[in-house]
């Protein structure tokens, strides 16, 4: 290995050592703030023992998912998504239970069972290749989940600052004399901390602050001469536990007192907790997905989360699943691989060894503060941001469903987000159809007038344009079918991908937020590609409501005003991709040689006129043309032979077509009596397109160019007679083309 090899090895496991212990240093006080959203209140002498099962849920995770991960930056931790669902559960349990000998065993087991459910859902969705549908659920739904569970994790800090368990109907609790001054600190805290977030969103910022903040709190303590006894006795502090270790929970004598009655009773919770882990683990992948760049494999991510879990729960530690920020970090120091996630776990597990003691390096305001700021920060997204980005229908039932939350439960949450979601799928499906028909610039063109070789060359290259006409709604399921075929399209290696993709709107009624993002992740997608999407037909509010999700440039990420081109109408998007086609440049670089293909066009029989001007012509002529007689079956020509001759039919059929690899023959016209055909190729002196074959046994007179030149020589009138009637069909022929053109636009 070179010196260069072995620095860069060396500074790239630095780096990996900095982000492991960075995010175990998060994952610490992380874990306290979220054992106090589920121990307060009369759970409170049982917070030690919560902080245990944190932990142990996040080493058990930390190293387990991580190993399984897709992603090189992967690295995975407890969240705080599922633990406010689970704090209503446990309420819910210990007032079952009376508080008596039985609450803490069967508290314990409840987390461990809501650990284990989700471990085997998140297993099963992936094994089943079910992570996909989570596409299709609305992100106003989600929204609605997300600031549910923030309105919970606020109103879980701010019980923990007063020792109750704080809901929407006590609030009154919170102005009661002397009641202020134990939760304002934390409050004013954690509003700090959002603060200071927003205007540093780096992810070694906030663990730093957290550990400056416990350690000034120290200082201030030794310095004012105040013991950890009045700290305690103030509240400032946690203490007054018996002393002991922070796991195992249970001892095996406890276990017997569980009362599994009362936890048969919570399946439906057990089923929330793993519904909205799951969204919560696919909403991270895909956002990790944009950070990194990286395609994650999504069933990949879901097994192994899902076996985590499945451990975790098996030594009673909490969920936990793939951490946006923890992978953030180690994307930003480029540390990949496993180290920082082995590391974060090791930390996790030393923390253990603190006992009650870790309990008093982190002052109370900061726990309750740091749960405030995790709500805040779930809230701003669905109230915040999403204002702009989605609907006012949407963004409504996201607010209904954050409200039904706060005050019914999640369970009430639950039914009300899948009632919406419902109603929404309903409204969008039934109108939705969304291709209405598709094609390429070999069987629609502009009706932009272009000289023959133009034309010709348009046909060729036809297939570099697919266009796709949309009707009904762009909803969040429709256009993301539509992602994917777009997506199969360009990563095609049966054949040449296209350019340009054209999507016409046209006929589309609407486009949700939803959708519109698909859209926009297709504009990323064809820039990667190198490959252009084009829109034609997009309303006003469509058209802004687009470039609203597009963003404002990115220097440090892609151009994608070179990726995607806006136009009034089909026609005007045909014209401009057939302009560039006709310019040529291809920016993947130069084609490989496409075989012509004849044009896709359909020629009936010509009437008795036509039949009739052939015998005059034949009889006129006769001296300088060959009378041929086929038998059905015969091959007059064979793609790419030379054209030397132009033929007249008397009577029978031909048809000219393909043969595909399969052997399927692909029909591009027919010939019958009364036809002059063959004249592209003769007049060009190109190959044949297309091989011609006789369906009927046919008669037909051919005429070489010598014959030609001697009648035009000769009989000056009859060669431009032949020549008319020739220009005369080809008019005819475009004209239909047009006429094709202007149906499908209709």
């Amino acid at each position: 290995m070179s010196s260069q090899a072995r620095q860069g090895a060396k500074g790239s496991t630095v780096n990996a050592i900095v982000s492991g212990v960075i995010n175990g240093a998060m994952a610490i006080p992380l874990c306290i703030a979220l054992a106090s959203v589920i121990f307060s209140g009369d759970l409170r002498p049982y917070f030690p023992l919560g902080i245990g099962l944190f932990l142990v849920g996040n080493a058990m995770v930390a190293a387990i998912a991580s190993l399984h991960s897709s992603s090189r930056f992967g690295l995975a931790g407890v969240q705080d998504s599922t633990p406010a669902i689970v704090a209503l559960m446990v309420i819910s349990i210990a007032a079952s239970t009376h508080n008596n000998a039985s609450t803490l065993p069967t508290v314990v087991a409840a987390i461990a069972i809501s650990t284990l459910v989700m471990g085997l859902t998140l297993y099963g969705l992936g094994q089943f290749r079910l992570g996909v549908g989570a596409r299709f659920f609305p992100p106003s739904v989600v929204s609605g989940f997300l600031a549910g569970t923030g309105v919970i994790l606020l109103l879980a800090g701010l019980g923990f600052l007063m020792n109750t368990n704080l809901t929407m109907f006590n609030l009154n609790q919170l102005f009661l004399p002397g009641a202020p001054g134990r939760w304002l600190p934390g409050m004013w805290f954690g509003i700090g901390l959002v603060w200071i977030h927003l205007r540093f969103p780096k992810a070694w910022v906030l663990p730093t602050l957290l550990f400056a903040s416990a350690l000034i709190f120290a200082l201030c303590l030794h310095g004012f001469h105040i013991s950890t006894q009045t700290a305690i006795a103030r509240g400032w502090i946690e203490g007054g536990f018996p002393a002991g270790r922070l796991w195992p929970p249970l001892s095996l004598a406890q276990l017997g007192q569980i009362d599994w009655n009362i936890l048969g009773r919570h399946v439906v919770h057990y089923l929330i907790i793993a519904f909205v882990g799951s969204l919560a683990l696919l909403l991270n992948a895909s956002g990790l997905e944009q950070a990194t760049e990286e395609e994650i494999d999504l069933d990949r991510e879901l097994r192994g989360n899902g076996l985590a879990n499945l451990v975790a729960g098996l030594f009673g530690g909490a969920n936990g699943y793939l951490s946006i920020s923890g992978s953030a970090l180690s994307h930003e120091l480029n540390a990949p691989g496993r180290l920082p996630s082995l590391i974060n776990s090791a930390m996790s597990v030393a923390a253990l060894g603190f006992g009650m003691s870790l309990l008093q390096i982190f002052p109370n305001f900061l726990l309750g503060g740091l749960t405030l700021f995790l709500g805040i920060c779930m809230l701003k997204d669905p109230c915040v941001d999403s204002f702009k980005r989605l609907t006012r229908l949407e963004y409504g039932s996201t607010i209904l469903i954050m409200v039904v939350i706060a005050y019914f439960g999640f369970i009430n949450g639950v039914l009300v987000g899948l009632l919406a979601a419902f109603c929404f799928f309903v409204i969008s499906s039934s109108k939705v159809n969304l291709v209405k028909f598709a094609g390429t610039c070999k069987t629609i063109q502009s009706q932009e007038i272009r000289s023959r070789s133009a034309a010709s060359l348009l046909r060729r290259r036809g297939d570099d344009v697919r266009i796709f006409a949309l009707q009904g709604s762009v909803f969040f399921g429709s256009s993301f079918n539509l992602y994917r075929r777009m997506q199969a399209l360009l990563d095609t290696e049966e054949r040449r991908a296209p350019r340009f993709l054209l999507l016409d709107f046209r006929d589309v009624v609407g486009i949700d937020s939803g959708g519109m993002t698909w859209i926009s992740r297709l504009t990323k997608l064809a820039s990667a590609r190198q490959a252009t999407l084009v829109l034609s037909d997009l309303s006003p509010v469509a058209r802004r409501q687009f470039l609203r999700f597009m963003g404002p440039a990115d220097a440090t990420g892609p151009d994608l005003t070179a990726s995607m081109h806006l136009a009034a109408d089909m026609d005007e998007a045909l014209q401009w991709c057939e302009d560039q086609l006709l310019a040529g440049g291809d920016p993947r670089g130069d084609s490989p040689a496409q075989p012509a293909e004849a044009e896709v066009q359909t020629v009936a029989s010509l009437d008795a006129e036509a039949v009739e001007w052939t015998a005059q012509f034949i009889a006129k002529a006769g001296a300088y043309l060959q009378r041929e007689s086929y038998l059905t079956g015969t091959i007059l020509w064979r793609d790419g032979d030379e054209a030397v001759h132009l033929y007249l039919v008397e009577s029978g059929e031909i048809e000219v077509g393909s043969f595909a690899a399969n052997g399927e023959r692909k029909r591009y016209f027919g010939i019958g009596s009364g036809s002059v055909f063959g004249e592209v190729s003769f007049f060009l002196k190109s190959p044949r397109m297309g091989t011609a074959t006789f369906k009927q046994n046919t008669v037909l007179y051919s005429l070489t160019r010598d014959q030609l030149e001697a009648m035009a020589s000769q009989q000056p009138q009859l060669a431009l007679e032949l020549q008319n009637r020739v220009l005369t069909m080809e008019a005819m022929l475009l004209a239909e083309d047009f006429h094709s053109v202007d149906f499908m636009m209709r």
